[in-house]
């Protein structure tokens, strides 16, 4: 009866110190959900943290004069995403802008065998096929 009284006691302790220990975290996890913002405009950043995931690359076609030439006017990146694809004569003049995933850092056009990389960071590309 002596032990059964010592265990029922044990019991009694190690239920308390356990349901305890489980309220004091969903009263931590409480106060946090309460602090956490509840709308977009909430969402405190720096001032020059940038939400954009894309840029924009404007591209300038440099015509050769009494050029022939005919070909397609692509713009693809290291794993042959296109952004641009054009027929495009050499005589004529081209002004036009993509849009591009702001991770790229290269970006390589090509043209009539000729083909050119350069830097996505770039806010315009003259592209030259002499």
């Amino acid at each position: 009866m002596k032990n059964f009284k010592l265990l029922l006691l044990l019991l009694l302790v190690w239920q308390l110190t356990l349901t305890s220990c489980k309220k004091s975290e969903l009263d931590k996890n409480e106060k946090g959900a309460s602090e956490a913002p509840l709308k977009f405009t909430e969402i405190k950043t720096n001032a020059n943290f940038s939400w954009s995931t894309t840029k924009k690359i404007t591209l300038e076609f440099k015509p050769i004069a009494h050029d022939t030439r005919v070909s397609v006017l692509k713009v693809v990146d290291a794993n042959g995403h296109v952004y641009l694809k054009k027929l495009q004569k050499a005589s004529e003049k081209f002004s036009g802008s993509i849009e591009v995933p702001i991770h790229l850092k290269t970006l390589k056009y090509v043209y009539a065998g000729v083909q050119k990389e350069f830097s996505a960071n770039a806010g315009v590309l003259n592209i030259d096929v002499k």
